[in-house]
């Protein structure tokens, strides 16, 4: 998991040079996109991730992870992304995110990747690092 203190710290940019790195070195690798609230990640990828029902239609049971996710054809990684939107229904971030639902998606990853990279909320601003911290092997901060 990749975390920092606030919004603009970098954490995005670093979870997805590690996962393009660990690609490059011969590791499967996806990397998810767990800010329910303010998603970043799809901003990298265009007009493809923009169209993906991502981890939210995962964790809603309305896309399979095949669906959801996307290979960049640049650099081979595996991506989940997340956006937020217009006129979907509001979710509680932190419910969803301590949901089986959202532990049994990470559970699936780990056995389909050599590395799955979570992009999380900043830990100042939300308690969602702290509740998926608790589904990573490590956390990353990003300072």
């Amino acid at each position: 998991m990749m975390t920092s203190s606030v919004a603009g710290e970098g954490k995005s940019t670093s979870a997805l040079l590690l996962a393009i790195t660990s690609v490059q070195m011969g590791k499967s690798a996806i990397i998810v996109d767990c800010d329910l609230r303010r998603p970043s990640l799809h901003a990298f990828f265009g007009e493809r991730a923009k169209s993906s029902r991502g981890v939210r239609g995962v964790l809603e049971g309305s896309a399979t992870l095949e669906d959801a996710t996307l290979v960049d054809p640049g650099t081979g990684l595996t991506v989940l992304p997340n956006q937020v939107e217009r006129g979907a229904a509001a979710i509680n971030a932190a419910d969803v995110l301590a949901s089986a639902r959202f532990g049994e998606m990470v559970e699936d990853l780990r056995a389909r990747y050599d590395l799955v990279i979570l992009d999380a909320p900043p830990v100042l601003a939300v308690t969602d690092a702290q509740i998926i911290s608790k589904r990573t092997d490590t956390a990353l901060y990003c300072v």
